[in-house]
């Protein structure tokens, strides 16, 4: 599952819990982050092709856009030709709990872990 609040980007899994907490920089989410971590997390689990995005209400469509995007592939260069690379393209949608804070990265696993 992916969170995405204002405060920032949140992965975790049904097993382990949350496995990375990415604080939004000045109102700016590392979605660069998130697909570094979704990257690993399809190497270790190729044949997964959902995900859930869990959205909060103060998320404007532009920034949920992007995060669906982002959930669901990234730009792989074969060769030397830009293609899309398949992260996890059945993206399901539910909505954040109103009270729904980040979890505290300082408490949480390291990305290597992943």
């Amino acid at each position: 599952m992916v969170t995405l609040i204002p405060a920032g980007l949140e992965i975790a899994d049904s097993e382990r819990g949350v496995i990375v907490a990415l604080p939004a920089n000045k109102n700016e989410q590392d979605f660069e982050g998130l697909r570094q971590v979704l990257k690993e997390i399809k190497r270790r689990a190729p044949d997964k092709t959902d995900v859930i995005l869990e959205v909060g209400a103060d998320i404007d469509y532009q920034t949920l856009v992007h995060a669906m995007d982002t959930v669901r592939s990234y730009p792989a260069v074969v060769a030397a030709s830009v293609v899309e690379g398949e992260l996890f393209p059945d993206v399901a949608l539910m909505d954040a709990p109103a009270d729904r804070q980040l979890a505290d990265a300082s408490g949480v696993a390291a990305r290597e872990g992943v």
